[in-house]
């Protein structure tokens, strides 16, 4: 299993993900879309389900060994004023054993707070850990997101709430979005 879920303050050593010399993050827009390259995006401070701090961007995930073993990310974005979002989130919780278990790595992302302000890394750590305790997935708030807070919410992805969509590690495209799903995403396929 990888170390804290496949999220920890590893460095990169530019030699991974398959590439013969050092890693090259695939050329993407700014942002995210169904069938598209994910933007590489920069989480400062995200929170670790334990309290813990870490630094997180897409260039990370998709060029560090920490990464190796991890297949696909999956994004599950909320706001604090979504009636449906809280039952969204503990519906992927209950997945998480399943997901992890087949080389996923979750990230809640809460977009905005209960009064619409964009969300921040704590918000989001002490939203998410009211709702899961400490669920794997690492928490993040889209109002600090770089190197454009709230470019998540933003993004043709998202088109209603909860929303969510799932990245693919070898080549960071967005395979699946809740969007384009009848229901709720199948994650665990």
């Amino acid at each position: 299993k990888p170390v804290n879920n496949g999220v920890n303050n590893g460095g990169n050593n530019g030699e991974n993900n398959g590439n013969d010399g050092p890693c090259e993050y695939p050329e993407a827009g700014q942002f995210v879309d169904l069938g598209q390259v994910m933007p590489n995006l920069t989480w400062n401070g995200a929170y670790l389900p334990d309290g813990t701090t870490v630094d997180f961007s897409m260039e990370k995930w998709f060029c560090d060994d920490e990464y190796a073993e991890l297949q696909t990310i999956a994004f599950v974005l909320g706001t604090g004023w979504c009636p449906a979002c809280p039952g969204y989130i503990e519906h992927v919780n209950g997945l998480s054993s399943t997901l992890t278990s087949n080389n996923m790595m979750i990230v809640y992302i809460e977009a905005e707070d209960q009064n619409g302000t964009p969300g921040t890394h704590q918000y989001a750590y002490e939203y998410i850990n009211e709702l899961i305790g400490d669920g794997p997935g690492l928490r993040i708030g889209d109002g600090e997101t770089l190197p454009a807070p709230r470019t998540l919410i933003q993004s043709p992805v998202v088109q209603s709430f909860p929303s969510g969509w799932i990245v693919r590690r070898s080549d960071m495209t967005v395979v699946a979005s809740q969007h384009a799903s009848q229901y709720i995403i199948p994650f665990e396929q």
